[in-house]
């Protein structure tokens, strides 16, 4: 695995005093869906790389479900207080 690639793969994971951290500052259009905090940030627990791993790509999976607006379980009006009328939507879809 390349240099850039492992960089990626974990690029909110921190090792401090032998325990691995998530940390990851939320872009300021998502900040609502968490409390308007501007970062996550948490121990995963562990000292074992492989499973800090884990936990780092679960919290960035349950991140991305959060924030998305087709996901399953994100609701568009809930992100954006916005809800379209059918009209619009057929619109949209037509000019698309």
């Amino acid at each position: 695995m390349d240099v850039m690639r492992r960089q990626k793969e974990a690029q909110y994971l921190y090792l401090r005093d032998g325990k691995y951290y998530f940390r990851m500052i939320i872009p300021e259009r998502f900040r609502s869906l968490y409390d308007n905090l501007t970062e996550i940030k948490q121990s995963l627990k562990t000292s074992d790389k492989r499973e800090a791993l884990k936990k780092h790509h679960q919290i960035l999976s349950e991140f991305y479900k959060r924030t998305s607006p087709v996901s399953d379980t994100a609701d568009v009006s809930s992100i954006t207080g916005y809800v379209p009328s059918e009209d619009e939507l057929e619109r949209a879809i037509r000019a698309w």
